[in-house]
């Protein structure tokens, strides 16, 4: 039978968490410039405002994926424990 450290689990749920957040600022971010895509159709004027949002669209997707490897790397240590010299990669 598995089993978690309590301390492991605690810290899987925060990085759960963070990769919760950043999935929705993701989606917000999305959201947001599919609106300003739309506006910038209507009124060329906006493209400062849709290029905007993509960079922060950029920014909130490389979050996303930074908190997914750091939620890897902690459920990887959940269960195996830390890795010992040699063995990372």
């Amino acid at each position: 039978m598995l089993t978690i450290d309590p301390a492991s689990l605690g810290a899987l749920a925060v990085q759960l968490a963070k990769v919760d957040a950043a999935q929705l600022a993701v989606s917000d971010a999305i959201d947001t410039l599919e609106a300003a895509a739309n506006a910038a159709t209507a009124n060329p004027d906006k493209e400062p405002a849709r290029l905007a949002c993509v960079q922060a669209l950029r920014a909130a997707s490389g979050e996303y994926n930074d908190e997914l490897i750091d939620l890897a790397e902690d459920v990887r240590v959940a269960l195996y424990g830390e890795a010992e010299d040699g063995d990372e990669e």
